[in-house]
């Protein structure tokens, strides 16, 4: 049928009539181009921390830190990690990303990690507010919004309700 993408193999891939490649996904679509922008990792996240940044389940750094719990793997944390650097760059707050690629590796543990995305606001070292992520789902704009709203030193927002 003209002007209906059609599939054309795995992950969802599909080509318009015009033989351009659109993204997989859900929810949206959109051009490869697009996909490229999302996926490509922003300039504001480069710095990457390990399970030696932590004492326990303490930030070892002053101020407030967005620390964002992410995994190579996940395409929500794909989706995800430019709308934090979007938040860095327009508020300046500052952004870490734990790798959580290794699924072996501790901090699942010691944060008990369920789902990723999952973001914890650290205030001199302490953890402040935390959003998980929801199973085949991940976080969307309220979560956004209410860690922005933390980390600008805005009270702690209500527990989201379950749910996407």
């Amino acid at each position: 049928m003209p002007g209906v993408p059609r599939p054309v193999g795995a992950l969802g891939t599909v080509l318009d009539p015009g033989g351009e490649p659109w993204s997989f996904g859900r929810r949206v679509w959109s051009r490869r181009s697009n996909l490229r922008q999302r996926l490509r990792a922003p300039a504001s996240l480069t710095e990457r921390i390990d399970d030696q940044a932590f004492d326990g389940t303490q930030l070892s750094r002053r101020g407030t830190w967005v620390v964002a719990f992410l995994a190579g793997w996940c395409p929500f944390c794909r989706a995800f990690e430019p709308e934090l650097a979007r938040l860095a760059s327009r508020d300046g707050l500052s952004v870490l990303v734990a790798d959580l690629t290794d699924e072996d590796g501790p901090l699942w543990d010691r944060f008990r990690i369920r789902v990723v995305p999952t973001v914890i606001v650290f205030r001199d070292g302490r953890p402040g507010l935390r959003r998980d992520g929801r199973s085949g789902y991940g976080l969307d704009a309220r979560d956004l919004a209410a860690i922005r709203t933390f980390a600008l030193g805005g009270p702690p927002a209500r527990p989201r309700p379950p749910g996407p």
